[in-house]
């Protein structure tokens, strides 16, 4: 029936969108812009989490350590412990397509031991 196709173009869309923000904050991230990143999933931080499976957010969860990683002083990486701790355990090389071509996340992986 009529509703429920609405439902399921609204899901759709709203599937799109988180999806649109994951791949932005990569791409802001692969640029050095990395503040800008971090806003931007903080201000779709619920509608992430209320949309993307939970094997999606592992990615965002490890954007955001990345960040915090390079954001924050070295003497404070309570916030980046915090985020990896979402990530474990992990497979080996489940990060590894995101690190293709960014040496600075391939860098951040072995570091903490996610490749």
């Amino acid at each position: 029936d009529e509703g429920r196709k609405r439902l399921a173009r609204a899901t759709n869309r709203a599937s799109a969108a988180a999806s649109l923000r994951e791949a932005e904050a990569i791409l802001l991230c692969r640029r050095g812009e990395l503040e800008e990143a971090r806003a931007l999933l903080e201000q779709d931080w619920l509608h992430l989490e209320g949309t993307l499976s939970v094997y999606r957010m592992r990615s965002v969860w490890l954007l955001m350590a990345f960040i915090e990683s390079a954001v924050a002083e070295p003497r404070d990486q309570a916030g980046v412990e915090e985020w990896l701790a979402k990530l474990r355990p992990f497979r080996a090389e489940e990060f590894q397509h995101l690190a293709v071509e960014w040496p600075a996340l391939a860098t951040f992986l072995n570091a903490h031991g996610l490749s």
